[in-house]
């Protein structure tokens, strides 16, 4: 160990009290974040029905919420392989 200058205390910082991406704080975040929207793209499956309902029929107020919380797939299924993808999906669980 290399002696230290006079006046001052040798760096033995704690990582205890810092925070950043380096104690994976960041990371853990980003991997919720991550799971959140898989499951999210995901759930449009076995909620196809409600889905369905909600676009088509509606007036319950909880098909109001289905409707708000699913269109921005159904925007995203203006794009041709992505609609192919989620007929794809839909089709496994409604055969």
């Amino acid at each position: 160990m290399t002696p230290t200058p006079t006046g001052t205390s040798p760096s033995n910082t704690s990582n205890r009290y810092r925070s950043g991406l380096d104690d994976g704080r960041g990371w853990r975040i980003y991997n919720r974040i991550a799971i959140v929207f898989l499951l999210y793209v995901l759930s449009t499956g076995p909620m196809y029905w409600p889905i369905y309902e909600a676009y088509n029929i509606g007036g319950r107020s909880i098909d109001r919420l289905i409707y708000f919380l699913y269109y921005p797939i159904v925007l995203l299924c203006e794009f041709d392989w992505i609609a192919g993808w989620f007929e794809w999906y839909v089709g496994l669980w409604n055969p």
